[in-house]
C-alpha cells in the first residue's frame, strides 16, 4: 500500500503537478505510516497501560519537520521522552520505538532517528548546530503534547534569551554551504550543479528565511513572492 500510494503521488508530478504538492503529499504519507505505526506499538509494547497518553512523543524535524520529504530523503524522527527516562529508557518505551523503527525501514523509509529528553535535546544543540538547525523545523506527530510543548518553550527561550545571537549564529552556520570547491570542481559543476548546498541553493534559501525569523525559534514562511519563485525554481 506504502510503495502504490509513492506511485500515485509521482505519477501525479510526472503528468504536471507541483513540486511543492509531492513533496507535501510524500510527508503527509509518511505522517501517516509513522501515526499509525505508534498507536499499534504503544498498544501492542503497553506503555498507554491505564492511561490515554503516552510517555513520549514522535517529533517530526529538519526537512521532513517543513513537510519537503524529497525521494531518498531521511524521515528525522525524534522520539522525545519525559526527563525521568533520561539515561534509562523504560523497557516498554524501547520496545515500542524498536517496533515503529524496524517496521518503517521494512517499509522502504530511510531513518535518522533518536530518542531523547527535552533536556538532552538542547545540550546537544548547544554544541551541535547541525542539531539545532535541525529542530529549527519542528512538528509534534504523535504522542504526549506536553513534552512537545516543553521543547518549544525551551527553545523559544534561548532565541529569546540573552545568548540568543549565539543560537541564532549557530543556526546560520549549519545552513552554510558545508562544501567549497576548488577551481577544478566548476566543470563538474557546471554539469550537475549541488541544488541543496551549493552557493545560491535551497540551503541559502533556508538561510535567507532564517536570517528574519521569529523569537521563537523557528524558519518564516516563504510569504515573498521570489522566495515562493525561487524554491519552485530549485525543487
Amino acid at each position: 500500500m506504502v510503495a502504490h500510494a509513492h506511485d500515485i503521488l509521482r505519477e501525479r508530478l510526472e503528468s504536471g503537478g507541483s513540486a511543492e504538492e509531492y513533496l507535501r503529499g510524500r510527508a503527509r504519507l509518511a505522517d501517516s505510516v509513522v501515526i499509525g505505526l505508534l498507536h499499534i506499538a504503544s498498544i501492542s509494547s503497553g506503555i498507554r497501560y491505564r492511561s490515554m497518553v503516552a510517555p513520549l512523543a514522535a517529533i517530526a524535524a529538519g526537512g521532513y519537520g517543513r513537510r519537503e520529504l524529497a525521494p531518498g530523503s531521511d524521515l528525522d524522527l525524534l522520539f522525545l521522552l519525559p526527563e525521568s527516562s533520561a539515561g534509562t529508557v523504560a523497557p516498554a518505551t524501547q520496545a515500542c520505538i524498536g517496533a515503529v523503527v524496524a517496521c518503517l525501514w521494512d517499509l522502504g523509509f530511510v531513518l535518522d532517528h533518536a530518542a531523547r529528553s527535552v533536556q538532552e535535546c538542547l545540550e546537544l544543540a548547544r554544541d551541535n548546530p547541525t542539531v539545532l538547525a535541525d529542530l529549527v523545523d519542528r512538528r509534534h506527530l504523535w504522542g504526549c503534547q506536553g513534552l512537545f510543548a516543553a521543547l518549544d518553550a525551551e527553545l523559544a527561550a534561548r532565541f529569546a534569551g540573552p545568548d540568543a545571537k549565539c543560537w541564532r549564529d549557530a543556526v546560520g552556520c549549519a545552513l552554510s554551504p558545508t562544501r567549497r570547491h576548488a577551481p577544478r570542481d566548476v566543470y563538474a559543476l557546471e554539469d550537475e550543479p549541488d541544488v541543496k548546498r551549493g552557493p545560491g541553493g535551497l540551503r541559502d534559501l533556508q538561510r535567507a528565511l532564517w536570517a528574519n525569523a521569529c523569537a521563537s525559534g523557528r524558519s518564516l514562511p516563504r510569504k515573498p513572492s521570489r522566495l515562493v519563485q525561487a524554491h519552485r525554481f530549485l525543487w
